[in-house]
């Protein structure tokens, strides 16, 4: 799970970008009132790591996002299971 929130600053495209990383349980929550949003967190402890990524198109804020958690991984072959590599999967697509 990646708790990020890319947030629209104004009419604009300025955003910025907030990943909220916890060892424990977690729940965000976005609550509307009038004319502005607020979000939140529910959390039970843990370590907490709040990152801010600053100020920038939806692009670069997401590319720095990226650059910090890194990209995701193609597992090997093997790894995806007996559901992924046996031969009876392919046999069903050919009825």
């Amino acid at each position: 799970m990646h708790p990020f929130a890319l947030v629209k600053l104004n009419d604009e495209d300025e955003f910025f970008g907030i990943f909220f990383r916890n060892t424990n349980a977690q729940s965000p929550i976005i609550s509307h009132r009038h004319d502005s949003h607020i979000l939140s967190y529910v959390t039970t402890g843990g370590n907490l790591d709040i990152i801010f990524f600053g100020r920038g198109t939806a692009r670069e804020v997401i590319s720095n996002y990226q650059r910090f958690i890194g990209l995701p991984k193609l597992p090997p072959f093997w790894a995806l299971g007996w559901h992924g590599t046996s031969k009876m999967w392919y046999n069903l697509t050919d009825v």
